[in-house]
């Protein structure tokens, strides 16, 4: 019978034991939850002044809209004809050293 009574007790220890260190680290973290109400102020000061601010749109805004801005401005000016050669055209140069350029020395132009 006091092996059965001995199992029994450490069981419940066990369990006692968990259960306090479970509360105790509520307790460390409830104590901490002081310094996050300072902290949230200081952020709700920075939300309010970024509400305030009238240059920022909101993702509603943006998503919201099925069309373009109209506030572009004029891009109708005229081009020459070496920069007409190459509208609708990806246009890079490529050092030599790299091992992707097929070349000697200097670089390699690829349009």
């Amino acid at each position: 019978m006091s092996l059965k009574w001995s199992r029994f007790s450490v069981k419940h220890v066990v369990v006692v034991a968990a259960m306090c260190m479970t509360l105790s680290a509520c307790d460390i973290n409830h104590t901490n939850s002081k310094d996050h109400s300072n902290t949230s102020s200081s952020s709700n000061h920075e939300e309010n002044l970024i509400k305030s601010s009238t240059s920022i749109k909101t993702l509603d805004y943006v998503a919201g809209r099925t069309f373009l801005p109209e506030d572009t401005s004029d891009q109708t000016q005229k081009l020459n004809a070496a920069s007409l050669q190459y509208v609708g055209r990806y246009h890079t140069r490529i050092s030599c050293d790299d091992a992707f350029a097929d070349c000697e020395s200097g670089e390699a132009e690829y349009i």
